[in-house]
């Protein structure tokens, strides 16, 4: 009875290392990554004075685009307006587009990258099930490895004793 209890304790030894070992590099790393998702707002990667510093820097691609609305775009689409707007309302008008635009933009911006990052982070649990079957599948074979490994090493600490 001796002559079992040595290598398979030693074998008990060996997957409870390995068991602790695969606790400690893997378990622990996914909590540590949902512990980061927890955290991860879109304040975090754009903060609100450099978006609007953005913005700014993209002032003249925005009167472009509005001088072609008023211009061109307009006239086809609603005739009877464009007889009313002329050259000082549609720069009036450019006037209240791109305020409201510096308000909105930022406001736009920081909902959706929110809205993005919770569903990633709300994606979090259906990627931590799919790793932790992946998981389980690649440690089996650790987990048998280490047990065969402890019973041979239990063999040759019998054959030394």
């Amino acid at each position: 009875m001796r002559h079992l209890l040595i290598p398979i304790l030693t074998a008990g030894f060996s997957l409870l290392l390995v068991w602790i070992l695969v606790k400690i590099l893997i378990v622990e790393s996914q909590k540590a990554w949902r512990e980061a998702c927890k955290h991860f707002t879109i304040e975090n990667i754009l903060p609100a004075q450099k978006l609007n510093t953005s913005l700014a820097k993209l002032s003249p691609f925005i009167d472009e685009k509005l001088d072609q609305f008023f211009k061109t775009q307009l006239p086809q689409k609603m005739p009877m307006i464009s007889m009313f707007i002329g050259e000082k309302t549609s720069t009036e008008l450019k006037q209240v587009f791109k305020q409201e635009l510096d308000t909105l933009f930022p406001d736009f911006i920081y909902q959706w990258g929110n809205s993005t990052i919770t569903g990633l982070v709300n994606e979090t649990p259906k990627w931590e099930a799919l790793i932790s079957t992946e998981i389980q599948k690649r440690t089996t074979p650790l987990y048998i490895l280490a047990f065969i490994l402890g019973i041979t090493w239990g063999c040759l600490l019998l054959l030394l004793i």
